[in-house]
């Protein structure tokens, strides 16, 4: 037990640590470039440009974050590109078998692009169709310039490069604006350039040039808004072409804010223990004013209004919340056993084949072993005797004579660390289901000490 005890300890010290570096990383990848999303059908996927402009030998590099927006455990997989282009992830399981994600859970890996030889130079839209298994794929488009290697690059070939500054997030009552600043890296003139910019509030196209290697030319998109513009999330899509090829397409997201007219008053404050009090002293002129409704006699005067702001509750509940996590945390079973069903194969008549998945995840440090995984299926249905089996096939397959459900047993010799499998099969009802049925839960038992655990996942409602 006190084996046990250290080692739920440690889980619990090892995930706050490891949230906190997520979080830190996480705000450095989106401060370093622009990350963009699509929304999938069950998940979310954010990415960002780590090398778009490549020669025909070198690999384009993206960041990829995929989080799962459902309730089950899911396997998201890449599907191929177009024959032009040759991809590989970085971890490589990505590519060949997918990645498992758990509800909420944010997931990245890096996408490389390489392009084949004969691949035609300039800009090119590479769609990467993504998807959860059993649910509809997702389009995510990626832009890739490609020009010709170093010994063979034209001297006169365009080669333009852009910068682009454009506000994440912008006050309606503002002009908005969006910056270019342009260097031409070769020789020849370039007396048309044109930058289309789309989205759902801008149809705006600017024209301009750039002479011999002119460098550092700024162009600029200023545009006026309603101010009372309601808040909004918004893609610009920027296409730039020369001699009507294109160079290059640019995203960027940018919201519009809420925002209330400001106005400042002058105050006191006096600071105690998680405790403000201000006494408001007087109005300073402002669009808009704070209003008292105060009656007066002639000579008379007010006291000072004073508001005083108390945040210890909202410390309280803090501390009660944190002392309510680790105490789950201290609680709760280092193995997770998660669920479900889903049915693969329907007619007129109902359900005819649902395929299972259990989930078993090691969320400690330590390495169990001799796991035993039983599954019970109704006696209203039979296990599939093919390939619906995944990469770990069971042990025993019994029929109970008392209840005549069948027993689907696994016995695992070790899970370690952070260790998840995913244990297959489907099943047959024997007679057409029409509406829905419930599945039994799912149980793990292991030795821990001189004591054997046993741990149950959720029951499943597999829906017709």
């Amino acid at each position: 037990m006190k084996e046990v005890k250290e080692m739920k300890l440690k889980s619990v010290i090892f995930a706050i640590i490891q949230a906190a570096l997520f979080s830190i990383l996480f705000t450095l990848s989106v401060t370093a470039s622009e990350v963009s999303k699509i929304e999938g059908d069950g998940f979310t996927l954010f990415y960002s440009t780590v090398k778009d402009r490549i020669a025909a030998n070198e690999e384009a590099v993206f960041k990829i974050q995929v989080k799962e927006d459902i309730t089950t455990i899911e396997r998201f997989r890449v599907k191929e590109f177009s024959t032009e282009w040759d991809f590989r992830t970085d971890p490589t399981y990505v590519q060949y078998s997918g990645q498992v994600l758990y509800p909420d859970e944010l997931k990245e890996f890096t996408l490389y692009l390489k392009p084949e030889p004969n691949i035609k130079f300039g800009q090119h839209e590479v769609v990467m169709e993504t998807q959860l298994e059993n649910y509809k794929t997702a389009s995510l488009p990626l832009y890739v310039y490609v020009e010709p290697v170093k010994e063979q690059k034209q001297l006169y070939a365009v080669d333009l490069d852009i910068q682009t500054e454009a506000p994440a997030a912008f006050d309606p009552r503002q002009d908005f604006a969006v910056k270019f600043t342009l260097t031409n890296l070769n020789k020849r003139d370039l007396p048309k350039i044109v930058f289309n910019i789309q989205s759902k509030l801008i149809k705006e196209t600017i024209t301009t040039s750039l002479t011999s290697l002119e460098k550092n030319k700024v162009v600029e998109l200023k545009k006026q808004f309603d101010p009372k513009l309601k808040p909004q999330e918004d893609e610009l899509v920027i296409t730039v072409t020369v001699d009507n090829e294109v160079v290059k397409t640019i995203r960027r997201t940018i919201s519009i804010v809420d925002y209330s007219d400001k106005f400042s008053e002058r105050r006191e404050e006096k600071n105690g223990i998680l405790k403000i009090t201000k006494t408001i002293i007087k109005n300073i002129d402002g669009k808009r004013y704070f209003a008292w409704d105060i009656a007066l006699k002639p000579g008379d005067s007010s006291d000072p209004i004073i508001v005083t702001t108390s945040y210890r509750s909202f410390v309280f509940f803090v501390v009660l919340f944190f002392a309510a996590l680790v105490f789950y945390y201290l609680q709760k079973s280092p193995i997770i056993v998660t669920k479900h069903g889903v049915a693969i194969e329907k007619t007129e008549d109902g359900i005819t084949e649902v395929k299972i998945s259990v989930s078993i995840k090691n969320n400690s440090n330590i390495t169990f072993d001799n796991l035993t995984v039983t599954d019970t299926v109704p006696s209203i249905a039979s296990v599939v005797q093919d390939s619906g089996f995944g990469p770990v096939k069971p042990n025993k397959i019994l029929t109970s004579k008392k209840t005549g459900n069948v027993l689907v047993k696994w016995e695992l010799e070790s899970l370690g660390p952070g260790e998840d499998k995913i244990l297959s099969y489907k099943i047959k009802p024997k007679l057409s289901i029409l509406g829905s049925f419930d599945l039994q839960a799912a149980t793990v038992r292991y030795p821990s000490g001189d004591k054997s655990v046993r741990v149950e996942s959720n029951r499943v409602t597999v829906m017709g």
